[in-house]
């Protein structure tokens, strides 16, 4: 144990080196943050994952409900060489907007920017046309979340004493998250999380299952006096998505194509004293109905991957003079308020180094019932998304292999079903 939380601090140390950008100044940091607050489109969503109902298991990793809210900073933020930049826009002014100004496929070769539109973009007022070509470019959303996990025995109508020996344990788990999101216009996305709570019964994930079971007249789970015991949890999460691979139905690329598919590889890593893992897979999406790219549509609610917000439109700050590109008017709140849908699935491979909801506290002490995990483990995803004006519905059907060391391999040993709700405002 000894070992493991050497281990276990080296990694938390190493993260959090990481997650700061020595690039950038303090001032612009919290500057960013405040303005995202004050002037930032906002959005709400609602995630529930649970098995209950469907597939119908109630077992293992059984419920998970997280609220979150993301805000976006309305500034834009570049690099070129060492030097990291914010370039702050007028509160309203939509970031989207801007998207045909900076991406490379967005202008076509000897097509040249008209200087008065361009000083109109007053985000980039003090960039020309080769620097904005030049530099690497993305904006930043901040969120805030509160979220609850609950996991029980392959049956809940076994008491401790009736437990299989490959059963997995009871745990719970309620934390707190602040997280960043670095949204580039090639539609990379690193994204960094901080969770702050706590396991074992002061989590109230017993007291949460069995009222809902109450209320839905389910059976009672029989062996929460046998879960994880308490301790403060401390957990930080990095997510990587590259640019995606991406199939359009021409070969202009510019913001108002439809992108008929995409695949991104993507990478996680996990420290902390709930779950040390890393692990690597893909996400890709087929066109339903208008898919836009990552950066210039609405991509995906809540975790990773999952596109910026970019910006927020005021009809009293609209430009009647402001100019697209090729020449067309552009309504600046087409882009947030389109609708586009997509199906979409995902796949991850993890090396687990650790994980406290089988093997119990990293610190705590003994618990009544624990299990060694499976080392590598491997989660499947498949579901359908949709944007709708400023609701966003997200529905997919989800499978992880065994978690449990003594039970035998199977890579969908659980399922579960996942909704997700958002509203933008």
């Amino acid at each position: 144990m000894c070992t493991l939380k050497g281990i276990f601090c080296c990694v938390l140390v190493t993260i959090s080196l990481a997650a700061v950008n020595p690039e950038a100044q303090a001032g612009d940091k919290l500057v960013g943050v405040t303005d995202a607050w004050h002037n930032g489109l906002k959005e709400l969503v609602l995630d529930v994952e649970n098995d209950s109902s469907w597939p119908g298991t109630d077992r293992y990793f059984t419920n998970a409900t997280r609220l979150t809210l993301r805000t976006a900073d309305t500034a834009l933020y570049t690099r070129r060489g060492g030097e990291v930049r914010r370039w702050p826009c007028e509160p309203g002014e939509q970031v989207s907007a801007l998207v045909d100004y900076v991406r490379d496929a967005a202008i076509p070769p000897g097509n040249q920017l008209e200087p008065a539109a361009l000083k109109r973009k007053r985000c980039l007022v003090a960039l020309d046309l080769e620097e904005l070509k030049s530099v690497q470019m993305w904006t930043e959303t901040y969120g805030y979340a509160l979220a609850n996990n609950m996991y029980t025995a392959s049956d809940i109508r076994l008491t401790p004493a009736e437990f299989r020996r490959d059963d997995h344990p009871y745990g719970g788990w309620l934390y707190f998250s602040v997280f960043r999101e670095r949204n580039y216009k090639n539609e990379a996305q690193d994204r960094i999380e901080l969770d702050v709570g706590c396991i074992g019964p002061c989590s109230h994930s017993e007291d949460i299952q069995k009222w809902w079971h109450a209320v839905v007249n389910a059976p009672t789970p029989q062996g929460w006096s046998s879960q994880i015991g308490n301790e403060v949890a401390v957990q930080f999460i990095y997510q990587r998505r590259w640019p995606a691979l991406a199939l359009y139905g021409s070969a202009t690329h510019n913001r108002d194509d439809t992108r008929y598919f995409d695949f991104a590889p993507t990478a996680s890593l996990y420290a902390g004293n709930v779950f040390i893992t890393a692990g690597g897979g893909f996400v890709a999406r087929a066109n339903i109905y208008r898919m836009k790219g990552y950066f210039d549509g609405h991509g995906f609610q809540g975790s990773s991957p999952k596109v910026s917000l970019l910006g927020k439109q005021s009809a009293e700050n609209d430009d009647p003079n402001a100019e697209e590109l090729n020449g067309k008017s552009e309504s600046p709140s087409d882009d947030l308020r389109q609708s586009e849908a997509f199906a979409y699935v995902r796949a991850e491979v993890r090396a687990v180094g650790y994980n406290a909801m089988l093997q119990g506290r990293m610190f705590g002490g003994s618990d009544p019932f624990t299990q060694d995990p499976q080392r590598v483990i491997v989660d499947l995803e498949a579901g359908v998304a949709a944007h709708i004006g400023p609701c966003s519905v997200q529905l997919s059907y989800a499978s992880r292999s065994t978690e449990v060391g003594l039970q035998e391999a199977s890579l969908t040993r659980h399922r579960w079903r996942e909704l997700k709700f958002a509203y933008s405002f």
